[in-house]
């Protein structure tokens, strides 16, 4: 019978990863151990009723199921642990951005020779950015599980008080460019008497608007690989910081974060937000923040359009994130942690997954069935099928570099660093910890 460590918080999570490593239980014949890092609730009920379904349909098999919680993604203590003392499990579910991490340390085990024993046409059915976010060195070390993506999302109530027609925002009318999103955020935004914010129109530092953000709608290029270099010199990548501190400037940083303060502290509890109050009438936000609305906020009359492009007619623009199914190395039962990461994956699995869970399929033939998408998933969903999303730069100092440049926005929104002292930090820090892997092939499917 399948078993499940059910976690009630991080620390919980964290003493059971414990517990998971340093005393696992005896294994059963023919058992898949799994450890988790979609621990939610919710997720993990669901992923133990796919698992009860997969040992239905194979007589003899066991799994278990084991959440892991880390100090972040990243963090590969516990698996390291587990890998070296040959006590690890047989499928390790990561997020895709640390699979090149991961596997650059020898803690993943190639999946190229079983997909190439698949046949051909094994992995088409994958979105390509999903399998490229999953591939080190021209080989698969994952398979794509769910994914999200990033929209403009906007309060049309706040843009009618403000004078301004939601149709403007329209997806139909194609994306706002960066100067047209200021133009009607100046227009939303109101002062009290003493010059304090009262409303704001687009806080381009708040939720999903991450330095990766801006990057991939300037264009930004990360990684040479004539050079196995990170790319500070280019010009998009620097833009980055440039539009953050004239942002700040404009906006008065610390004006804004009073305002941030006072209307989304970090202590809010869930299901509040200054976007369903009005106090903020824009916000770039995850796919999965739609049905939070329509569960925390049903009457709000509310849109989503894409992420604004730099200059006019340019192409829409934005990422998505997710985790993928490994096997670790000296997995004690890969070919059966192979099987099931093929039916979690697999068209089956994301069915059931996906129509449950707040997530989008990396299955790109479950993106347009309406059994799967709901009404407030079919924007995103579309912007996947149009190619409009693509992964961050998987890199084996993927990580690193996310946190670098987090760290960099904050010390120029604070005014600590230029534009200029962030990209000689970013390459400071990084690029010695990339020398070892190089050179490095980035894989760029269609």
């Amino acid at each position: 019978m399948s078993r499940v460590l059910r976690a009630a918080g991080l620390a919980l999570a964290v003493a059971v990863t414990a517990a998971a490593v340093g005393c696992a239980p005896a294994r059963q014949p023919d058992e898949i151990v799994v450890w988790t890092k979609e621990i939610g609730t919710d997720q993990l009920a669901q992923q133990q009723a796919m698992l009860d379904a997969f040992e239905a349909d194979h007589p003899g098999v066991t799994t278990r199921l084991v959440p892991v919680a880390t100090r972040s993604d990243a963090d590969a203590t516990a698996l390291i642990t587990a890998v070296r003392g040959g006590t690890g499990p047989d499928v390790f579910v990561a997020d895709r951005f640390t699979t090149n991490q991961f596997a650059s340390l020898g803690l993943l085990q190639s999946l190229q020779p079983r997909v190439d024993a698949e046949g051909p046409g094994f992995t088409d059915g994958y979105l390509p950015f999903a399998l490229d976010e999953a591939t080190y060195q021209g080989e698969l070390y994952g398979l794509p599980w769910h994914t999200d993506t990033r929209g403009l999302f906007y309060n049309k109530e706040v843009l009618r008080d403000a004078g301004v027609d939601p149709a403007v925002m329209d997806p139909e009318n194609g994306p706002l460019t960066i100067a047209e999103l200021r133009e009607i955020a100046d227009q939303i935004t109101v002062t009290d008497d003493s010059g304090n914010y009262e409303r704001m129109g687009f806080v381009p530092w708040d939720q999903q608007a991450w330095p990766f953000t801006w990057g991939q709608i300037l264009g930004a290029n990360y990684f040479d690989e004539q050079t196995c270099t990170i790319d500070v010199d280019d010009p998009g990548f620097r833009g980055i910081y440039e539009l953050y501190q004239e942002w700040a400037a404009d906006l008065d940083y610390t004006k804004t974060d009073a305002f941030m303060a006072t209307y989304a502290p970090e202590t809010a509890p869930e299901g509040t937000s200054p976007f369903y109050s009005g106090r903020i009438g824009m916000q770039i936000v995850y796919s999965g923040f739609a049905p939070n609305i329509e569960k925390y906020a049903p009457d709000l009359d509310w849109g989503v359009t894409y992420p604004p492009v730099l200059d006019e007619g340019d192409d829409p623009i934005t990422w998505s994130g997710g985790p993928a199914w490994t096997i670790p190395t000296g997995a004690t039962n890969a070919d059966g942690g192979w099987e099931l990461a093929k039916y979690m994956t697999g068209e089956e699995g994301q069915r059931e997954w996906s129509s449950t869970q707040q997530f989008l399929p990396t299955q790109a033939s479950l993106l347009d069935d309406p059994t799967v998408i709901g009404d407030d998933a079919e924007f995103f969903a579309q912007l996947l099928l149009d190619g409009y999303s693509s992964s961050r730069p998987p890199l084996p100092v993927g990580s690193e570099l996310w946190e670098t440049m987090n760290t960099g926005r904050e010390a120029v929104l604070l005014g600590d660093s230029t534009p200029e002292e962030v990209m000689q930090e970013i390459e400071r820090r990084i690029q010695p910890q990339l020398d070892p892997y190089c050179p490095i092939t980035l894989t760029q499917r269609e």
